[in-house]
């Protein structure tokens, strides 16, 4: 199990580098280099949720919607196939018998890296769960609680 968790985090997080002509760069010990992919991840799904908002109008990031816009738009299977493959390594993660802190901090650890500069870590959490974000609570005074 460790290491599917090992590759399917390297396979999303990760791609082989390459020269100009499409040749794998290796080091000197043999080892085939590596590029974080990250920073690339993230602006995948900026660039998604800004076309999203655009083409629906919304004021407000909607998790549902938005995976749905994510699925149907060609333009953007990249970013869909990034945001399934992250749904897989949680769900790795969680089958090595973390506790419920431990899986805690190591999902926002890892939901950090890519985390959409536009939505906030509960919005993009509940993107990856497939869950609602709740509306903020109002005290009777009509003020967030």
């Amino acid at each position: 199990l460790v290491d599917r968790v090992v590759s399917a985090y390297n396979a999303l997080f990760t791609r082989v580098s390459t020269d100009d002509s499409g040749n794998a760069i290796v080091d000197d010990q043999g080892v085939t280099v590596r590029t974080n992919r990250a920073a690339e991840i993230k602006i995948s799904f900026e660039q998604a949720i800004d076309d999203w908002a655009t083409a629906t109008g919304a004021e407000q990031f909607d998790p549902s919607s938005f995976d749905d816009f994510l699925e149907n738009t060609p333009a953007h299977a990249d970013a869909a196939t990034d945001l399934r493959n992250l749904r897989e390594l949680l769900r790795l993660i969680q089958l090595l018998g973390l506790s419920p802190r431990e899986f805690g901090y190591a999902k926002a650890t890892i939901l950090n890296y890519v985390q959409p500069g536009q939505i906030s870590a509960v919005e993009f959490q509940a993107l990856v769960d497939r869950t609602t974000v709740a509306a903020p609570q109002l005290d009777a005074q009509g003020g967030q609680q």
